[in-house]
């Protein structure tokens, strides 16, 4: 078994038909790979048209779960998967015609822990491919690509060695949001052997009412967690300068979303505030970010009502 497909499914009955469409007609052996699909407690018929699908195709694993979000739902496939690589695919977005045989054939002539392709977002008033500045068909050896600060924080545009996320323990945070964000950086310092495929082969759908795009101001509150467990990761780990630095960005700027997200909601804003004042080393962290915009922020911190007018005023959509 060559690749495990895996994706979570939560209430995308109008959508989950056209991504598994899309990751059955490869025009390659089913026997290459396997498709495993999670319901996380879906309330919808989707349970039931995934199913059916199972039903018809023999690559096809459906298991069910009570709703703990995509992260929890990603773990449990991983548990069961029997390919050497790892695909997530979100229920809502699809693949291209020739994607698995594309990845297949780069894997092939390369040892890769982590591969990297091209996506394309399709949004209500036309499509844009998402920039990548990672050097296409180049082999990165240890914090290589990591350095250079263009991480994609979206799972599905990559490519996993199994065998990679077991032995340096790689798993989402469950029962949160936001668990890519925390996810990504992990696997980006770990990974020995990482390359970029520069070729769109994965789409993504922007919808009003996707459970990580609608706009509701407490999910934004799930960042915390995820800069504890950055922070908890440089303090559990000996790191360069050039490393701290990395994840002192990547702190700040969740930092940043966290606050922008929750502005038009005092009450929420205030709870944010209050609960970064208590994270230890977090200033530790900023700092090493060396961003002087970030910086200022944190220190801001304890001028909440400057802050937040200032962040109204800087994000007004």
């Amino acid at each position: 078994m060559n690749l495990s497909i895996i994706i979570p499914v939560y209430n995308t009955e109008k959508y989950i038909s056209k991504c598994l469409e899309s990751c059955l007609s490869q025009g390659i052996d089913e026997k290459i790979y396997e498709i495993i699909i999670i319901d996380d407690g879906s309330t919808d018929n989707s349970l039931n048209i995934i199913k059916d699908f199972e039903k018809k195709d023999n690559n096809i694993t459906v298991i069910s779960q009570e709703n703990k979000k995509q992260g929890a739902a990603r773990n449990n496939g991983l548990g069961i998967a029997k390919g050497e690589y790892i695909w997530f695919v979100d229920s809502d977005d699809w693949i291209e015609p020739d994607a698995i045989s594309s990845i297949l054939n780069y894997l092939s002539t390369w040892n890769l822990d982590i591969l990297r392709f091209d996506a394309v977002d399709h949004k209500p008033n036309g499509i844009m491919l998402r920039p990548c500045k990672h050097i296409p068909n180049h082999l990165y050896a240890r914090h290589e690509a990591l350095l250079e600060d263009e991480i994609s924080v979206c799972v599905p545009f990559h490519i996993f060695k199994k065998s990679f996320l077991q032995e340096n323990r790689l798993t989402f945070i469950e029962n949160i949001f936001y668990e890519d964000n925390e996810f990504m950086l992990r696997a980006y310092e770990k990974v020995e052997s990482f390359s970029y495929l520069r070729k769109s082969l994965y789409n993504v759908l922007f919808r009003d009412n996707s459970t990580t795009r609608t706009l509701v101001y407490s999910r934004n509150l799930y960042l915390l967690k995820v800069i504890e467990s950055h922070i908890e990761y440089l303090n559990f780990n000996e790191h360069k300068k050039k490393i701290k630095k990395i994840f002192g960005l990547h702190v700040a700027r969740c930092m940043n979303s966290l606050l922008s997200g929750v502005s038009r909601s005092e009450v929420l804003f205030n709870e944010a505030i209050k609960s970064l004042r208590r994270i230890e080393d977090l200033s530790v962290c900023v700092k090493n970010s060396k961003s002087l915009f970030h910086i200022i922020e944190f220190y801001l911190l304890k001028h909440p009502f400057i802050l937040r007018k200032l962040l109204l005023k800087f994000y007004k959509n």
